[in-house]
């Protein structure tokens, strides 16, 4: 909020490199997510190495990817995945957003390896986001043995795969602010709405209750 009170007044340009809102993969997803799967129905995330240093990445591309953004959580610590940074933790937690998506966040102990995967399915299929951001497969719809029911085709799924810098995009976008070409991205309004994410998890996890935001 001190940094926020600090641009505003002194009229800097910043941007939080939440670095998933600056990778073409992402927004690709974000502009063609409904026509690909349709109405999103349920979202699993999953990320290791503490809530707030990795976790806040994979709910802040969510927040981009859905236009949308997280209204309530119910959390808990996570004491067998060991592996963060001191200070942190890893915390799991059923979350519904303010159009009503229901979400799920899962930690694992990056001890034994690492993930930043988004799982999200549609009315018309699935896409899954992987490889720490860099791979994205889009699964369609087939019959199943079970008349009138639908399945996941996972043979005729196709993957994209683009590797991207984790700083270049944020740079990019901050020349092309400072040049006044392009429309925000990366704001200290957008990642605050994160932060608050983050500490209504923790405060749920300690508290062991529901925690509306």
């Amino acid at each position: 909020k001190a940094i926020e009170a600090l641009v505003a007044k002194h009229r800097l340009v910043l941007v939080v490199n939440f670095q998933r809102r600056f990778f073409e993969q992402f927004t690709k997803v974000k502009k063609e997510l409904s026509q690909k799967i349709g109405a999103i129905r349920q979202v699993t995330c999953y990320y290791s190495n503490g809530v707030v240093n990795n976790g806040s990445h994979t709910l802040d591309a969510l927040s981009y990817m859905l236009g949308d953004s997280i209204a309530s959580v119910m959390a808990m610590t996570n004491s067998g995945n060991t592996t963060h940074p001191k200070g942190d933790s890893n915390i799991d937690a059923l979350m519904k957003t303010k159009r009503g998506t229901v979400v799920t966040l899962q930690s694992l102990n990056q001890h034994e390896w690492g993930v930043h995967d988004i799982h999200l399915l549609g009315s018309k299929g699935a896409l899954y986001i992987s490889e720490y951001g860099y791979k994205v497969t889009s699964v369609p719809l087939e019959g199943s043995p079970f008349g009138g029911v639908k399945q996941l085709a996972a043979g005729k799924a196709k993957s994209v795969v683009k590797k991207e810098s984790m700083v270049a995009g944020a740079l990019e976008q901050l020349l092309l602010q400072l040049e006044k070409r392009s429309v925000p991205r990366g704001t200290i309004e957008e990642s605050v709405v994160t932060l608050a994410v983050l500490e209504a998890l923790q405060k749920s996890a300690k508290m062991n209750r529901l925690i509306q935001l």
